[in-house]
């Protein structure tokens, strides 16, 4: 099967379960990750403060995780059998992206996904 970063949006597409209640997904991926961010719908009211802002995210993302926690977690092991890759997850409400599992690479740096992209981009330009 491909493993470009569209193969594997169509598939986590196919898979996400009704009952979470998503708005849609996005995939980022790299060789040792695949991180899916679900748009979770969100009453506006929940996101109006910006002094608890942060708190809503966290408690949003609670309550997606733990509602979510069985057939998220059947999604990724099927996931990472099929990509060979582990699966990271993290909400999006509103604007606010909030990542509540990830894995850090134990190569020189623990760099998450967004970094490991930023440097694989620098090294790949020094060697152009």
């Amino acid at each position: 099967m491909s493993t470009d970063t569209a193969t594997i949006q169509e598939w986590f597409d196919a898979h996400v379960d009704d009952e979470w209640g998503a708005e849609g997904i996005e995939i980022t991926a790299d060789d040792d990750e695949i991180l899916a961010v679900v748009s979770v719908a969100t009453a506006e009211e929940e996101l109006l403060d910006d002094d608890d802002k942060e708190i809503a995210i966290k408690r949003i993302a609670r309550r997606f995780r733990s509602g979510t926690r069985q057939s998220r977690m059947s999604v990724a092991e099927e996931a990472q059998e099929l990509f060979e890759r582990k699966i990271s997850w993290g909400i999006q409400a509103g604007e606010d992206t909030y990542l509540f599992t990830h894995v850090t690479a134990p190569a020189m740096t623990r760099l998450r996904i967004a970094e490991r992209r930023v440097l694989d981009t620098l090294v790949w330009r020094i060697h152009e």
